[in-house]
């Protein structure tokens, strides 16, 4: 990559910021983090199994402190049940309430509704390499590759 299109990326990057400050507000408490959580814990749960703490972070690539901290959270706020598990006490199975859901359907499922109907004529293999390419750059980052 050369230097003029990396500085073109790292303007583009703070257009995304704007982009994600123009979406709807989201509700008292809930952050785009806790949002992500709610539908991973709704995806794990369709397909059947009981899902864990560890479950969402293995899914999010994210550490089991900073998901359980979210869960907590959205526990309290009533998005999030959690149970023990019947066969191992040790083990807390979480899983979406009603408002949980109701939460869910109504901004997550609208938003990204929403979203797509802006652009859905969108070139599709664009997106995906862009998508890409920030998904990439975003763990060499992660990695510790930026050095000063």
């Amino acid at each position: 990559m050369e230097l003029e299109t990396m500085r073109l990326f790292l303007r583009t990057t703070l257009l995304a910021k704007r982009i994600n400050d123009m979406l709807p507000p989201l509700p008292k408490g809930v952050t785009p983090r806790s949002l992500h959580i709610l539908e991973t814990i709704d995806k794990l749960a369709a397909t059947g199994q009981k899902v864990r703490v560890s479950d969402v972070a293995s899914a999010l690539g994210i550490t089991r402190p900073s998901i359980t901290k979210v869960v907590q959270d959205l526990t309290e706020l009533g998005y999030v049940e959690k149970n023990a598990s019947k066969e191992d006490g040790r083990l807390v199975h979480v899983h979406l309430t009603a408002k949980g859901k109701e939460l869910y359907a109504n901004f997550i499922t609208s938003k990204h509704t929403s979203i797509f109907d802006v652009v859905k004529d969108m070139d599709e293999e664009e997106a995906q390499i862009a998508s890409k390419f920030i998904k990439d750059f975003f763990q060499r980052l992660k990695d510790g590759r930026l050095k000063f």
